[in-house]
């Protein structure tokens, strides 16, 4: 005689449509910069795999850079990831550094809503690039609900000139993170409650 077992659910309850905002900014033109909208590009095209009402959760949006309006997006989330490429020490790497080879494929980070006085953050809210953090900020001021769950993904990166292809390293690294996301996406990774995750 067979044992039937109860089958697994493969994902749990999903969230209300919209809830996760994958928002991602880089320039797709100067090589390694293009991970942020990789990654969306990717996220896209995993995610018509999932059921309806998870496809329907999870809306992304990429952009050159961030701006002021791009506060308007965080409104009505509960989830929001903050997707960009990064270079070890913030610059391009060097093909004989030794941070080159210890720097992680990812970095993830939990943010924390902005508290106290919000001039020092707003005074970096301009027309270019601004941080997640004075997004946040920016947010609060137009007096939207922030997010409860508020996170930093970094994708390493190592060329960023103009015109030049995703570099093989940055690649792997994107295929890394994506490996990654979606477990956690759907709680069956553990996440940290506070400060940074770096996997190798």
């Amino acid at each position: 005689m067979t044992t039937q077992y109860p089958e697994r659910p493969l994902l749990p309850a999903p969230p209300p449509p919209g809830a996760i905002l994958i928002l991602a900014c880089g320039n797709d033109l100067r090589g390694d910069d293009a991970l942020g909208a990789r990654f969306v590009a990717e996220i896209e095209r995993q995610k018509q795999t999932l059921p309806p009402a998870w496809r329907d959760a999870i809306v992304t949006h990429w952009q050159l850079q961030w701006g002021p309006e791009t506060a308007l997006l965080l409104a009505n989330r509960h989830t929001v990831c903050f997707v960009d490429a990064y270079a070890p020490n913030g610059i391009e790497a060097s093909p004989h550094g030794a941070e080159r080879a210890a720097a992680p494929p990812f970095v993830v980070t939990r943010l924390e809503p902005p508290d106290g006085t919000l001039a020092p953050l707003l005074a970096s809210v301009g027309t270019h690039q601004v941080s997640p953090i004075a997004l946040l900020a920016a947010a609060r001021l137009l007096g939207l609900a922030l997010p409860a769950s508020l996170w930093q993904i970094a994708i390493r990166g190592e060329h960023f000139t103009l015109g030049a292809p995703l570099s093989a390293l940055a690649s792997r690294a994107l295929a890394e993170t994506l490996t990654w996301f979606w477990p956690w996406l759907v709680g069956e990774t553990p996440i940290c409650t506070n400060g940074t995750i770096t996997l190798n």
